[in-house]
């Protein structure tokens, strides 16, 4: 008996561990990294951004202008921007539908495992500042339909 059950942890604890990375822990590691804003560029976006969402330049003026592809290009994110002007501000913009797997807690608990404690704390909102910029999670209704979505911002300004 013993032996069966030591076989069932050893073939079962790979699917534990993944099971412990939810979307939170997924979409933070990538979008709340330690180097973000300050390496937000336009070159290197869309392959940033690409285990979260399929984001597509498109041509605008003054600013350059990235959006999500369109459907299919993410289970959780419902819509994504990201904007650079040409005095090096940029800012992107990712609404998540929310879940039970994905609640503004939970990724917000994700955040602060990647940045640490938050600089500005509420009910519906976090935020953490950093030399160049910030990011921001917040629940709000969607622009399309007025849905209850939770959205990161992240936004570098300028170099002065």
């Amino acid at each position: 008996m013993k032996r069966i059950l030591l076989l069932l942890v050893l073939l079962l604890s790979p699917f534990a561990s993944h099971a412990a990375s939810g979307p939170a822990e997924r979409i933070a590691t990538i979008v709340a990294a330690r180097d973000l804003p300050q390496t937000l560029k336009q070159e290197t976006i869309e392959s940033r951004f690409a285990p979260v969402v399929r984001m597509k330049r498109r041509a605008t003026a003054p600013v350059v202008l990235f959006t999500d592809a369109g459907a299919g290009s993410s289970v959780w994110v419902r819509s994504a921007t990201a904007r650079f002007g040409a005095d090096g501000q940029a800012r992107v913009r990712l609404e998540f539908t929310p879940s039970p797997e994905l609640t503004f807690d939970g990724l917000a608990a994700a955040i602060e495992i990647q940045r640490g404690a938050a600089t500005e704390r509420g009910v519906v909102r976090r935020s953490w500042d950093t030399n160049d910029g910030a990011l921001r999670l917040f629940t709000a209704s969607s622009r399309d339909n007025g849905d209850q979505v939770l959205v990161l911002e992240l936004v570098k300004e300028p170099a002065q």
